[in-house]
């Protein structure tokens, strides 16, 4: 292996590595609002059957639910942590390309530069996924 394949590798790695730390948190977060959810929403519950439970807190954990839930459609946890397992998957592929398959560095670093100008089109931002301004409108029958 020469020295410009050392360091795409070394690169590579490192992108490995940084990926790797983005799609724990991604992952952290949306399991994080999932659970939250849940187990508020059965709090909410239980705490409702009880006859001394103050109705500030079953409001309280009753509104938690959806409050998770708005705040990771808003975030896009889940849909970032697709991409970054996408990007993980790639980046090792280019990892085996370097190491097992004979692929020269200039050749892997062309499709490493294509494979992130694709990729970064693809990262969710910008806008909330199930938020869209069409459920404000109201039907035609209706205005």
């Amino acid at each position: 292996m020469d020295e410009a394949e050392k360091a795409l590798l070394e690169r590579i790695r490192a992108e490995l590595a940084a990926n790797h730390r983005g799609e724990a948190w991604a992952c952290a977060g949306a399991h994080l609002c999932l659970w939250l959810s849940i187990l508020a929403s059965f709090g909410a519950a239980i705490v409702a059957t009880m006859e001394s439970a103050p109705r500030l807190l079953v409001a309280i954990l009753a509104a938690i639910p959806g409050t998770a839930i708005v705040f990771e459609r808003t975030s896009m946890l889940t849909a970032r942590w697709r991409w970054h397992c996408a990007a993980q998957t790639r980046l090792q592929a280019f990892e085996r390309q370097l190491l097992y398959e004979g692929a020269n560095a200039r050749q892997v670093s062309e499709e490493l530069s294509d494979y992130w100008v694709r990729m970064q089109e693809k990262y969710p931002a910008g806008k909330a996924e199930g938020l869209s301004p069409k459920i404000l409108r109201p039907n035609k029958g209706q205005q």
